[in-house]
């Protein structure tokens, strides 16, 4: 588990517990890794297969209480309540979550209980993409229908634009991977971002270009390139929920090229 400080809001990784998901890469794959020195050991094996991880990203300035994409991308209801015990762990028990940010929908990861579709927060708000939530209901996104329950059960609502859910924390557009996709800035000003899916490897940083799994490849490529400029620029701490451990960091550049360096 890591904790920052951004703004007066006291940021969490919470790591879904006994995760591992290795992802062996081609040699001409892996060259390219390797003119990234930085990635190994935290992001890459020795043979610099890819390193993901997994978490839910809690917010929390002694009052108010919100969850990031928690374990969005790998929905596997034996982890369920391994997940919650995690949380809990943490300090929050999932009855103390005030609102739940999803910055895209993939898969359900632990926004509901597998077993009933009631909401797995059941005091929060939930705070969903409205365009993800239309694919939703027209059939996509399959494996996340509970969602449209918590939303019919009158804890959903839908949003297409920049908001402010509570003061301090901003959810801003970060287009390209998914149809809706958005980020979360924490303080005010702005101290540290939540990507979501932008980046599903801290690989992408060195190389924004790689968009293999994203829905509008050009449009990705060019909000990581803006994203990054802006942490650099700010120094925002920028955290990812698919990152291994430590999950964030600041973005700095050497010899021309993005790297994160990661903070612990």
């Amino acid at each position: 588990m890591q904790r920052w400080q951004a703004g007066g809001w006291t940021i969490t990784r919470v790591a879904d517990p006994d995760f591992e998901l290795v992802l062996a890469q081609d040699d001409a794959t892996r060259a390219a890794l390797q003119r990234s020195p930085w990635l190994h050991p935290r992001f890459v094996t020795d043979d610099w297969a890819l390193r993901v991880g997994s978490s839910a990203i809690v917010l929390s300035d002694g009052e108010t209480t919100v969850i990031v994409d928690p374990w969005l991308a790998f929905d596997d209801p034996a982890r369920f309540v391994p997940r919650l015990d995690a949380l809990a762990a943490a300090g929050w028990a999932a009855e103390e979550i005030d609102i739940v940010v999803n910055s895209h929908i993939d898969g359900v990861g632990a926004n509901v209980d597998p077993a009933t579709s009631a909401p797995a927060f059941p005091r929060a708000r939930y705070l969903v993409p409205g365009v993800e939530m239309t694919d939703l209901a027209n059939g996509h996104h399959q494996g996340a229908e509970g969602l449209l329950e918590v939303e019919r059960a009158g804890s959903l609502d839908r949003y297409d634009n920049r908001l402010e859910p509570t003061p301090g924390i901003v959810v801003e557009p970060l287009p390209g991977h998914n149809p809706g996709h958005y980020g979360v800035y924490v303080g005010d000003p702005p101290a540290a971002v939540i990507v979501g899916h932008l980046f599903l490897h801290p690989a992408q940083i060195a190389d924004p270009d790689v968009a293999d799994l994203d829905h509008d490849p050009a449009t990705v490529r060019a909000t990581r390139r803006a994203l990054l400029e802006r942490c650099e620029r700010e120094r925002l701490l920028l955290v990812a929920p698919l990152f291994e451990a430590p999950g964030g960091g600041t973005i700095v550049r050497h010899d021309g090229r993005w790297q994160l360096e990661a903070a612990t």
